[in-house]
């Protein structure tokens, strides 16, 4: 059996920006996120997600999908 990763969702801290939640998670000695896509465009957009990972050192295993799907509007390109 593996070691068990221990996660930080960013639905628990989502008052705070994700760049605190990640700086948190990384300060707290958490092993990674599970990003929670909610209406923040930040939370939808894989580079900003990629570097955030890369500047905190951080996996995201995880991406939490709300339970009424998605219902807020795609982010422009």
């Amino acid at each position: 059996m593996g070691a068990i990763n221990f996660l930080l969702s960013t639905a628990s801290l989502h008052h705070y920006g994700l760049a605190r939640t990640f700086e948190l998670a990384h300060r707290l000695g958490f092993d990674g996120i599970e990003v929670f896509v909610d209406q923040r465009a930040d939370t939808r957009q894989a580079e900003h997600l990629q570097r955030l990972r890369d500047d905190y050192l951080l996996a995201i295993p995880a991406v939490h999908m709300p339970l009424d799907g998605l219902p807020y509007p795609a982010p422009a390109e």
